[in-house]
C-alpha cells in the first residue's frame, strides 16, 4: 500500500503543488479583501488540477501507479485507461514476489527482465487485439474480414496465457523461496528459473511474428 500511495502522491504532485499555490494566492486576496479575484484564482487552481486528474485518468497513469507501482516505476506506459489490467497486475504481483525471494534471487537472475518483457508484450497483443477489432467494425465479408478475426482472437488468447503464466510464476516464485525443513530448495529454485528462461524464449519468439494489422481491411 505505502508503495502504491508514493506513486500516485508521486503523479499528482504537479497539480497539488498548483492548487496549493492557488489557495495560498486566493488566501492573501482574501486578506485584502479582493473576493472576486481571490475565488478566481482559487477556481483557476482547482481547474488546473482537475484538468491533470482527468489526463492521468484517460492516459493510464493514474491506474498503472496504483495497480502496478512497479511497473510504473520502470517506467512502463498504458497510454490508455483501456489496457490488459488483468496481466499487468499479474506481473507486477510476480514482481513483488520475486523482490521478497530475497538471497533466493540467485537462482534466477534473469527473473525480473523476463517479467518485464512480459508485461510489454501483453501490452503489445492487446494493442493488436484491439487494432483488429476496430478494423473489424468496417470490414466486409470475405478473406480480410477472417484474417482479422483471426488476428484479434490469436492476440486475445496471447494476453490470456500470458496473464495465467505471469499468475503461475507469483505462486512459483512464492513457493519455492518459503523456508524449506528438512529439505533442500536448491532444484525447486533451478527449476522455477529455467521456467522464467522458456517464458522468455515464448516471447522473444512471439516478438519476431509479424503483427501488422491492415490500416483498411476494405481491400
Amino acid at each position: 500500500m505505502k508503495r502504491r500511495m508514493l506513486r500516485v502522491g508521486r503523479l499528482f504532485l504537479f497539480e497539488g503543488s498548483l492548487l496549493a499555490l492557488a489557495a495560498a494566492a486566493s488566501a492573501h486576496l482574501f486578506s485584502l479583501e479582493l473576493w472576486g479575484t481571490a475565488l478566481m484564482a482559487f477556481a483557476v487552481g482547482l481547474a488546473g488540477c482537475a484538468a491533470g486528474a482527468s489526463v492521468a485518468l484517460r492516459s493510464g497513469d493514474l491506474m498503472m501507479a496504483w495497480r502496478c507501482p512497479r511497473l510504473d516505476a520502470l517506467a512502463l506506459r498504458a497510454d490508455s485507461a483501456d489496457a490488459p489490467w488483468e496481466a499487468l497486475a499479474a506481473a507486477d504481483e510476480a514482481l513483488g514476489a520475486l523482490e521478497s525471494a530475497g538471497g533466493y534471487r540467485e537462482f534466477f537472475p534473469e527473473a525480473r527482465r523476463h517479467l518485464v518483457q512480459s508485461a510489454f508484450r501483453s501490452l503489445a497483443a492487446y494493442r493488436l487485439a484491439e487494432r483488429a477489432l476496430d478494423a473489424l467494425r468496417e470490414a466486409p465479408e470475405g478473406e480480410a474480414r477472417e484474417r482479422l478475426a483471426a488476428q484479434e482472437a490469436a492476440a486475445r488468447r496471447e494476453v490470456a496465457s500470458l496473464t495465467a503464466a505471469l499468475k503461475d510464476l507469483k505462486a512459483r516464485f512464492v513457493a519455492a523461496t518459503a523456508p524449506v525443513l528438512g529439505g533442500e530448495a536448491g532444484p525447486a529454485l533451478r527449476e522455477l528459473g529455467a521456467q522464467t528462461d522458456l517464458l522468455a524464449v515464448a516471447i522473444d519468439d512471439l516478438n519476431r511474428t509479424p503483427e501488422a494489422v491492415p490500416a483498411s481491411s476494405r481491400s
